[in-house]
């Protein structure tokens, strides 16, 4: 059984999914999910600093991977994680690839909505609005 995503991604997932095809909201959901085992199992140190990805790692070994990151970031730290999530081996391993690029997109764009960037985040987020115009640059060169 796959855990639940954390609360603010569950919120995301349900705005999304509404007045979807079920196979849409399958997609939808499988990529939150994907998300949420990037939180909660990558290295966050280019990220998050040396200091967050530190204590990140001891809350894995300690409590669990699962849920990890939510239980010591909020929404702000997400923004700085963003970009890794469009790298490799995560983008590369997506269960659905356009979903993926789209919903990183849609979920920068819903936490704004959701006054969550304000001026101590921002820059973070212009940096991961850029890595997901990059992805999609990468993704449209590298199609058939």
């Amino acid at each position: 059984m796959t855990p639940a995503p954390a609360p603010i991604l569950a919120d995301f997932l349900a705005d999304v999914q509404r007045d979807r095809t079920a196979r849409t909201q399958r997609a939808y959901a499988d990529v939150v999910q994907h998300l949420q085992r990037y939180l909660d199992t990558a290295d966050m140190c280019r990220h998050l600093g040396t200091y967050g990805g530190t204590l990140l790692t001891q809350e894995r070994e300690i409590s669990g991977a699962a849920g990890s990151f939510f239980r010591l970031f909020g929404p702000g730290e997400l923004i700085f994680c963003l970009p890794g999530f469009l790298e490799e081996p995560w983008l590369l391993t997506t269960p659905q690839p356009r979903s993926h690029l789209a919903l990183t997109d849609r979920l920068l764009r819903w936490l704004d909505r959701r006054g969550v960037v304000g001026a101590d985040y921002r820059c973070a987020w212009y940096e991961a609005g850029a890595a997901v115009r990059q992805a999609r640059q990468e993704a449209r060169r590298a199609a058939p």
